[in-house]
């Protein structure tokens, strides 16, 4: 059955896109020690906030039905709304505490959106490297880009095709994941689990040495 675990497929697809943008350090690719370009990024972004999208509706569906709140939480309706919008809303109409605005990781969720928004609805704009949406700022402070200043011909999308870009956003989505989970895990009645048992994140440096051990191809030195 493809229903419920549909996130999952998701899930995987974006640690696999994490993957391939690491192993493109064996290429000629522009990069530094520990990042390098890489277009399996824009996938990564992509791929990370539908998979939440699809969980999180998953997680709606599931259960209005096992709590018998359909006529009070439409699903539908719910099911609807912008992926911001119902993963501030679903908590409170169960009851509990919801995301902190103001702090991460819904921080990073609203710039990984925006992201996604940009790549899916895609207009090519000519801002040179290192300008860009507003939202690069907060991508900067995550150590997400990879300056191509002095390079001729390369716009603002090439600084955020990244491998730290990518887990950057599989990070994520399984923070978001993580915190939606305990919220609604203060409602006993709820039937909750993780699309699947990913390990909790560990940070990017943890995470680059475990990805190299795992993928050693990928373990190149900067030039």
């Amino acid at each position: 059955m493809v229903s419920r675990g549909f996130s999952t497929h998701l899930y995987d697809a974006t640690r696999t896109s994490v993957i391939s943008a690491m192993q493109d350090r064996c290429k000629n690719v522009l990069r530094t020690e520990k990042n390098n370009w890489s277009a399996h990024a824009g996938e990564a972004y992509i791929l990370a906030a539908t998979g939440l999208e699809a969980f999180v509706n998953e997680t709606i569906a599931i259960n209005c039905w096992n709590t018998k709140t359909n006529d009070l939480l439409p699903i539908d309706e719910i099911q609807d709304l912008e992926l911001r919008q119902k993963i501030l809303l679903v908590p409170l109409l169960f009851n509990v505490s919801t995301f902190d605005k103001a702090s991460r990781p819904f921080q990073d969720l609203n710039v990984l959106v925006r992201l996604r928004n940009d790549l899916v609805h895609y207009r090519m704009r000519m801002y040179r490297s290192g300008k860009g949406p507003k939202y690069l700022q907060t991508l900067r402070d995550r150590n997400v880009l990879l300056s191509c200043e002095g390079y001729r011909d390369m716009v603002w999308l090439d600084d955020i095709l990244t491998f730290r870009g990518a887990y950057w956003a599989y990070e994520t989505m399984l923070l978001m994941t993580r915190v939606f989970l305990e919220l609604l895990s203060r409602n006993a009645k709820l039937s909750l689990a993780m699309p699947h048992e990913y390990p909790a994140p560990s940070g990017f440096d943890e995470a680059y040495k475990e990805l190299c051990t795992e993928y050693p191809t990928g373990n190149v030195k900067s030039s």
